[in-house]
C-alpha cells in the first residue's frame, strides 16, 4: 500500500479516495500508511523534479510561470516559509511538488517538513472519514460523529474559502513588493 500511495502521490492524483478506502480497510493503522506513501510520493517527484532526466522537461515546462517566478524570487530570501505556503496553497498536487522542487532556496529537510505538516493532518481526516464510514457499514444506526463533522466542516471551508483567498493575497503582495522594487530602480535611474 505505501509504495501504491507513493506513486498514486509523485503522479499527483487525488489521495483523499484511497486514504479513506485505506482508514477503512485498514482501520486505524491506514494513517501510518497513507502518511508514509505520501511523504514518499512527494519526495520521490521533489527528487524527480530537481535531479533526474525529468528535471530539465519539468523546468522549462514550468519556468514560463509568471506566479511561479514570484515564488522563486520570495524564496531566495524566506525558503522555509515559501515551502510551508505552497504546501498550504490551492495548487493541486503536481505544482505543490514538482514546482517547490525548482525553488532552489528550498532545502529537501524543508520540502520534507512542510510536506508533513500539511500532508499528515489530512492523511489523519481522511483515515478519520474512512474508519467512521467501516463502523457506520457495520452499524447503520450509530450516531453521528460530531468532531468528524466539525473537522471536514473546517477543511471545506479552508478549501473553499481560506486556502484560495490566502493564496491570492500572498501573491499580489509577492507582485506589489516586485512592482514597488522596480519602481525604486526606475526612480534611482
Amino acid at each position: 500500500y505505501i509504495l501504491g500511495m507513493a506513486i498514486w502521490e509523485a503522479l499527483g492524483l487525488t489521495t483523499i479516495p484511497v486514504e479513506t478506502a485505506c482508514g477503512m480497510v485498514f482501520g486505524w493503522m491506514g494513517f501510518y500508511l497513507s502518511a508514509g506513501g505520501k511523504l514518499l510520493g512527494a519526495v520521490l517527484a521533489f527528487l524527480l523534479a530537481r535531479h533526474s532526466a525529468l528535471a530539465t522537461f519539468i523546468q522549462n515546462k514550468l519556468s514560463t510561470n509568471e506566479t511561479l517566478k514570484l515564488i522563486e524570487d520570495s524564496a531566495a530570501s524566506h525558503p522555509l516559509q515559501v515551502s510551508i505556503l505552497m504546501k498550504l496553497s490551492c495548487f493541486p498536487e503536481t505544482i505543490k511538488n514538482y514546482g517547490s522542487a525548482l525553488l532552489f532556496p528550498v532545502r529537501l529537510w524543508m520540502f520534507v517538513l512542510a510536506t508533513a505538516v500539511h500532508g499528515w493532518s489530512f492523511s489523519a481526516l481522511w483515515t478519520y472519514l474512512g474508519v467512521d464510514s467501516a463502523r457506520r457499514l457495520v452499524d447503520p444506526e450509530l450516531p453521528t460523529d460530531r468532531r468528524l463533522q466539525f473537522y471536514l466542516a473546517v477543511a471545506l471551508v479552508n478549501g473553499i474559502i481560506v486556502s484560495p483567498l490566502s493564496m491570492a493575497y500572498w501573491i499580489k503582495s509577492m507582485r506589489d513588493s516586485k512592482a514597488e522594487s522596480e519602481e525604486e530602480k526606475n526612480k534611482s535611474k
